[in-house]
């Protein structure tokens, strides 16, 4: 039997820890049948070690030159990663050294100081009594809730954001102005990065290449005519990153060409378009107004149309991995401190509006990005505070379509396991938005309307109702109470009707009855469209001519138009999967799931189609729980259709026949289990 390696070292005097490097290589060489050459490799280097020339011929082969050169390369590639992993702890201890903990979390939760401390609500799961613990002095976070997650700063950004280690050093690092190495940046086309970084790379690059084009570029001279007009001063521009995209149809394609981007990095992006004419760039001709997530990183853009007839008027980035409109609001990154010291957040509607409140002194104003406020805008605003004032057109309040507007911007705010504590409606003279008013009025006229902004009911029930009639006062009740009856918190709910009731001089118990009867018509609405037949069809008079939609289409449709791009991902499916079969219906999802608006559906039937059911749409809804239900039944009728079109082309061959039968018999079982 041979002697096994290690007997070898110990008879030539050598042990472990020096002969390890040895050993490696012998069996990586020589392999485990090898004595011979083995022995002369564990000889000769054991000769050089000890001062005795080796024999001629000794280190051949396996041995010899061959192993030094092998040992050399091993020790330098230890030296090498021994120095890079004390680099990286040097570069990781400055980063948390750098890094201001509290604020860091600040900036996603509401911290109040509590002893040495400071507590707050947990942001990775939901509770009402705070067990969400941070110890400046020590530079570490903890849950001692439900979670029980905890840790330091960088692994707060890990858990937040969803990065890897690295990346989340690196914004740390950034954040705090410290030198990343080289090895660590997302741009000039590494192909190391990770997607996200180069994702915001290419969105930092295009920010830059838009301010430009407004700061220096002749083309550039109308939308600076455009920001002088609106009032909006140089310094402010800057701060918002105003920028202006150039007509031509490929200079920010080759801009980050250049920058070792490839073509479909940036498609991906959003930054560029494949069209009639190849690839073109997405913003062209406009004035750009960059968008920004919480931590002040350039995730998309917002452009607006400089001519008079251009259409859209708006065009925002289309959804990417770090571009989520339900998720963002802008403006939040600027905000952040405004809303702390004010200790409530103004809403809004667009963007020169929260430019020109900042620039006014009005630094806790912010707007959603042209999509109704929703549940994860509350759950994002709810980490700075508990009190929203939304602004709305006084005129424009009492109309149906927008009362069912501010219904759902309400349902947000006083929903979920965390609802807001106030909730006001903030009302501007007629014809006026955030902007005018600033432009015209000066920054007081603001500040007078969120003094003097009412609660939700007192906004919707103007105080000379209580002297209307009878019919008149139950008419205005029955919608009010409907959207009440959406909100989760019971206690607001409670209060809301009770106010509601008040103004309108009748009995809290006709309110809660009708309240109740909402919130049971909406459960059954809901059953209901998981259960209807699939035969039905709807007709009605569009421009012109009749148009009939089968029902669990029209619910579809309608489930569309109510959750919006909510379910982007969910339409797309379903029309890959061939759920709908009405082309009307399946443009109509197509346009509103992607987040633009019902007036951008090319074909005119299709847009007066969808005009009509959103004018229906009912807020008091869990259209949540009829989208699930009426994807069901699509999936049914699908499996229907195949059934019957099997029914009808049998195949000749006895093969293709077995393979008719089979698909005719899962076909059934998945009807009969349905």
């Amino acid at each position: 039997m041979q002697p096994s390696p290690l007997q070898r070292l110990a008879a030539l005097g050598l042990t472990p820890p020096e002969g390890l490097p040895i050993l490696v290589c012998f069996w990586r060489r020589c392999g485990p049948a090898a004595p011979g050459r083995g022995e002369r490799t564990l000889r000769a280097v054991a000769a050089r070690r000890s001062g005795i020339a080796t024999p001629v011929g000794a280190d051949q082969g396996c041995g010899g030159s061959t192993v030094d050169l092998r040992i050399r390369r091993t020790n330098e590639t230890q030296v090498r990663r021994s120095a890079l992993r004390s680099d990286l702890r040097d570069f990781k201890a400055r980063v948390l050294e750098a890094t201001d903990i509290v604020g860091l979390v600040s900036e996603y939760v509401a911290l109040r100081r509590s002893g040495s401390g400071y507590k707050g609500l947990c942001p990775f799961h939901e509770e009402r009594t705070p067990s969400f613990s941070v110890r400046p002095d020590r530079g570490t976070w903890y849950c001692f809730g439900r979670c029980s997650r905890g840790g330091n700063a960088i692994d707060f950004v890990m858990a937040k954001e969803g990065l890897e280690f690295w990346p989340a050093l690196v914004l740390l690092a950034e954040r705090a102005g410290l030198p990343v190495p080289e090895r660590g940046r997302g741009g000039q086309g590494d192909e190391q990065a990770t997607p996200r970084a180069r994702l915001l790379e290419m969105h930092r690059i295009a920010a830059a290449f838009f301010r430009a084009g407004l700061e220096r570029s002749r083309e550039g001279e109308r939308a600076r005519r455009y920001v002088r007009e609106r009032g909006i001063e140089p310094a402010w521009a800057e701060r918002f990153g105003l920028g202006y995209a150039p007509r031509g149809g490929r200079h920010l394609l080759e801009a980050l060409g250049r920058r070792g981007f490839r073509p479909e990095e940036i498609v991906a992006a959003g930054l560029a378009s494949e069209g009639s004419h190849g690839l073109r760039d997405r913003f062209r001709g406009r004035l750009v107004f960059p968008i920004h997530d919480v931590l002040g990183r350039v995730v998309g853009f917002g452009a607006r149309t400089l001519d008079p007839d251009g259409v859209p008027k708006y065009l925002n980035s289309p959804e990417t991995p770090i571009f989520k409109k339900r998720r963002l609001i802008y403006g939040l990154h600027l905000a952040k401190d405004g809303i702390a010291k004010a200790g409530e957040v103004a809403l809004v509607e667009g963007y020169t509006d929260v430019i020109l409140a900042h620039q006014a002194g009005l630094g806790w104003f912010v707007a959603t990005l042209g999509t109704a406020f929703g549940a994860e805008h509350a759950r994002v605003l709810r980490r700075f505070t508990d009190r929203v004032v939304a602004f709305f057109d006084a005129d424009a309040a009492g109309a149906a379509a927008n009362r069912r507007a501010l219904g759902e911007l309400a349902a947000s705010v006083f929903g979920g396991e965390r609802p807001f504590a106030s909730f006001r409606i903030a009302h501007l003279p007629p014809g006026l938005d955030p902007a005018d008013a600033v432009h015209r009025l000066g920054p007081q006229a603001l500040e007078q309307a969120v003094r003097e902004a009412k609660p939700f009911v007192q906004a919707l029930v103007p105080a000379e109702a209580i002297t209307w009639p009878p019919e008149r006062r139950r008419e205005l009740a029955e919608p009010v109470a409907r959207i009440l009856a959406a909100f989760e918190s019971d206690l607001e709910r409670e209060l809301q009707l009770k106010e509601l009731a008040h103004r309108l001089g009748l009995s809290e118990a006709l309110v809660r009855q009708l309240a109740a009867r909402s919130r049971r018509k909406a459960l059954r609405d809901g059953a209901r469209a998981a259960q209807e037949p699939e035969d039905e069809t709807n007709g009605a008079a569009v421009c012109g001519e009749k148009v009939s939609v089968p029902t669990w289409e029209r619910h579809f449709l309608r489930c569309v138009l109510a959750l919006g791009m909510s379910i982007e991902s969910e339409v797309a499916g379903a029309l890959e999967a061939e759920l709908v079969t009405d082309p009307r219906v399946r443009e109509i999802a197509r346009t509103v799931s992607r987040g633009r608006a019902v007036a951008e559906i090319e074909d005119a039937v299709a847009r007066e189609l969808a005009s009509k059911e959103a004018a229906t749409l009912d807020p008091a809804l869990d259209w949540r729980q009829m989208w699930t239900g009426v994807i069901a039944r699509l999936e049914r009728e699908r499996d229907r259709r195949r059934a019957a079109r099997l029914g009808l082309e049998r195949p000749g061959s006895e093969e293709a026949l077995r393979a008719f039968q089979e698909t005719q018999r899962r076909l059934k079982a998945r009807l009969q289990s349905s």
